[in-house]
Parts: C-alpha cells; structure tokens; sequence
C-alpha cells in the first residue's frame, strides 16, 4: 500500500506524526504533538488531509474542534445521519476521498451504515436539492427552500444539518487544492486517478514580497471581474455522484450584472447578523466555526517566500474578497482595486477552481500559480479559499434561515 499523502507536495515535505521534532515554535510543537494524539486516540488515524493542516497546528486545532463537535457530540442528528449528510456533501464534488472516510468512520466507530438507497430515510434524502444548491449555486438558497425542508425538519436540526453540507463542500476544496492521496486501506472506486503529465511553468512568479513592500508598480485600472477566470467551469453530471448527493446542478457564474440581489453583503455579515443566527440556532459548535473561520484568515508567520518581515494581511484580504465576489458577495468597506494588483490571471483561475469546481484542479493548476509561494504558503493559501467559500455559503444559507423563520 502507497504511504504517499499528497500527488502535489513533495512527500518529505510532510511533518512525520512522531519522532522529530517538526516546529520552530514549542507552543506549536506542543499543539501538533497534542492535537494529532487525540486525533489517533478518537479514530485510529490521522488522516492525510489533517496531516497536511497539521502545518498549521492552530488552524488544526480549531478545525478538529469543529470535527469534534459535529462527530462526537450528542446533537439532535444521529451520528449515521451525520456521516451520512457528510457523504452526501462530499459526492457534490466527486470527492471520493471524503466519501469512503466517512463511510469507513460511520462502520467503525458507529458499526452502521445504509447499504441500499432505499435504506436512506426521505427525511435524509430531502436534503439533496439544498445540498446541490448549496455547493454551486449557493445565492439561488432561498427562503422558500428552507420552509420546504422545515416540514420534515425542525429548525435547530435543519440548520445543523445545513451547516455540515456546507462544512464538507468546503472540505472538499481543500482535498482537491492541495492533492491529497487516498488512505492506503480506502482505495477509491469510481474515480481514475489521471497520468502524471508533463508540468511545464507557463508564465513567470509575480514577486509578491516586494508587491507587498510597495517596491514595484502596478496599475489599478483593471476590472478584476473581467478576466479569463469567467470562462472557467465544472465537470458535466455523473449519475453516481449524483445519486448520492440527492440531486444534480451545475455550477454557473455568479451573474455580476443582476440587479436583484438576495441582499446587501455589507448589511448581512457573518460575523455580525448572520453569526447572531447561527450561534442562536446551533450554539453547541458556532463559537468553534467562527474561531476556525478567524484563525483561517488571521494567520501569519510575517514572510512571504525567501524574504522576511512582511505584512501578508493585504495579500490575504485578496484572496478572501476574490473568492466571496465569485460567490457574488461584495462588501463597501473593501478596495477591489487590489484584487488585481495581488492576483494575476492564473492565480485567480487556480483559487475560483477550488472555491467553485475544485474536482477539476490539475497539477498544473498548483504549479502554474503566479505567486511565489513555499509549500506551507500554499497549504495556507488552500485554508483561506476553503474558510472565505465557507463563511459565504454560511451567510447565503443562513439569510435564507432568516426570512423563513422570520428571525430579523
């Protein structure tokens, strides 16, 4: 069995679990050593994707806080039905990987699972539009949806529920974005594992340290909506993945032109009227998403490549505004006008392929990145594109929640 983590990073690139000592920082050394214990000691494994978060032992941490809590704890969803809404999100993106770990915890640890389709419960099953809608189209999320759903769910359940499908599409992305490898014991079925190509560097590294220094020019006069990132798009429907994920919808582009929007992104934010919902309807692990989320985008180590002593934050901020205007959330207080001067075409189609259709990410999409990037960097770049795709499905999906319920 092949102990590779990752098709993308380099394999001694990967901190080991024991034995060496992995961190400058001990406070950081002692969070790893500790949070990847408990991992092991809870499901007899760390698995590669959080091996790989694992080069940011905070950020793990507050990620296995999240896991923990929607896992191990006693909610008002049996545990089945939650490794189940977790396939079923997982399958949206093909993301095989996912799927057979949540398969495998839920016979395991809960010694069930549902054989047949016709085992799964309607109540279960009518999540799967909501699902689909939630993963490419998550601004169609309406309020007559979730007053549909609510005839076989109650409220505080629904969005708990809500909240895992889109905890897991987000998941997905980071699987896809950083190339993680099959568990050696869970071999994936339904998917072809492409041949290595021939990865060529098609356009030079922009130097992003000496952006951020202020050292080079640039010009503000572009549009950042009009590049060739627009015409990128997803794979065609697979009945299979389909199936599971309870219906089919392909994701399109935000339509930047529509003059009806559902709201004022600058008037519903998460960490204000939306995060109010969300902690109200599942407070057992809201406070744990909003660390998660923060931690996500506040990180830094103040360097950037070979070079030292830099303010990321703007750089940062870019990545974070690009992927939540692709979901069509864009915000007064933000100068767009840097989306551009931080992130050239490439890097743009390499982040909205992870945000929006991360099943189609190549080798080559994380080679051809025009940033100049370490690994850890890239890896960090993966968390914030999956924490700023998550906090913008968590407003869209928890507006809906508002209107239906009436809670504005």
């Amino acid at each position: 069995m092949s102990n590779l983590v990752s098709y993308f990073l380099p394999q001694e690139h990967i901190k080991t679990l024991t034995g060496e000592t992995r961190f400058p920082n001990a406070s950081e050394q002692e969070v790893y050593e500790r949070v990847t214990e408990e991992i092991m000691n809870t499901i007899g494994r760390v698995p590669h994707h959080e091996r790989i978060m694992g080069h940011f032992p905070l950020y793990l941490e507050k990620h296995y806080e999240v896991i923990k809590k929607l896992f191990c704890s006693d909610l008002s969803i049996s545990y089945l039905w939650r490794y189940y809404i977790a396939y079923m999100a997982a399958a949206t993106h093909r993301c095989e990987y996912l799927m057979r770990l949540e398969e495998h915890f839920s016979r395991t640890i809960e010694g069930d699972w549902f054989e047949e389709t016709e085992e799964i419960p309607q109540k279960l099953m009518s999540l799967g539009k909501a699902n689909v809608k939630l993963a490419h189209r998550p601004w169609e999320f309406s309020e007559k949806d979730v007053k549909d759903l609510l005839i076989q769910w109650n409220s505080n359940e629904l969005v708990l529920a809500l909240t895992e499908l889109c905890q897991f599409h987000c998941l997905s992305g980071f699987v896809f974005g950083v190339g993680v490898a099959p568990e050696p014991d869970l071999p994936l079925v339904n998917h072809k594992e492409p041949p290595s190509p021939i990865i060529k560097t098609t356009k030079s590294k922009t130097n992003i340290a000496a952006i951020l220094k202020g050292h080079t020019e640039h010009s503000e006069t572009d549009d950042y909506i009009s590049d060739s990132s627009e015409d990128l798009h997803g794979y065609e429907e697979d009945i299979y993945f389909s199936r599971i994920a309870g219906d089919s919808l392909c994701y399109i582009n935000y339509p930047m032109d529509c003059i009806s929007r559902p709201f004022n992104a600058s008037e519903f934010r998460f960490a204000d009227q939306a995060y109010f919902i969300l902690e109200k309807m599942v407070p057992e692990f809201s406070e744990s998403i909003w660390n998660r989320i923060r931690t996500a985008i506040a990180m830094t180590y103040d360097y950037v490549g070979q070079d030292s002593g830099i303010e990321t934050g703007p750089l940062r901020r870019a990545i974070w505004n690009y992927v939540q205007r692709v979901y069509g959330l864009q915000y007064d207080d933000y100068n767009y006008t840097d989306i551009n001067r931080f992130l050239k075409i490439n890097t743009k189609k390499y982040i909205k392929k992870i945000a929006c259709f991360p099943e189609t990410v190549t080798k080559q999409d994380w080679v051809n990145i025009e940033i100049d990037l370490t690994y850890d960097e890239m890896i960090h770049l993966n968390l914030i594109i999956c924490e700023a795709r998550f906090e913008a499905q968590l407003v869209y999906m928890l507006h809906a929640v508002q209107r239906a319920l009436d809670l504005g």
